[in-house]
């Protein structure tokens, strides 16, 4: 997708766009919220979270909390780029774009809880060691 945004501005005649789209998942890491950093032709920020999976478009795939938190706080510039069809041996795909909060694009089904200890609720039930020789469980 990086490509394809670079080419998208290239071509549109931002060539001073182009140069600056990131791959910021991978710079940044994955918190962000989204991808890949880009422009519109106009030079307004575009975020851009990219989802792939071999299956068909209409197959489900996840997106965390994060994702969809930071669709619904910048719903003009978010855009989620669906590539579907994914075949590896040829790094190639088919892809839909989606522009807007991801609420109001997907049906959105929560799969993950958060656990968080409640307070004096825990018991010490043994000690662990992580060494040299590898991690170590007493119970």
């Amino acid at each position: 997708m990086l490509r394809h945004e670079r080419r998208v501005l290239a071509e549109g005649g931002r060539p001073d766009l182009a140069s600056k789209v990131r791959h910021v998942s991978l710079v940044e890491g994955d918190g962000a919220g989204y991808d890949v950093g880009s422009f519109t032709l106009e030079g307004e920020p575009k975020y851009i979270e990219v989802k792939t999976t071999r299956g068909p478009a209409e197959a489900p795939f996840f997106v965390t909390a994060n994702e969809v938190g930071f669709s619904e706080a910048h719903p003009h510039q978010y855009h989620l780029y669906r590539v579907y069809d994914y075949d590896d041996e040829r790094d190639a795909g088919t892809y839909y774009a989606e522009a807007g909060s991801l609420g109001g694009k997907f049906a959105l089904t929560p799969t993950q809880f958060r656990a968080t200890p409640r307070a004096n609720q825990r018991e010490t039930k043994g000690a662990w060691a992580s060494g040299a020789k590898g991690t170590r469980l007493d119970l």
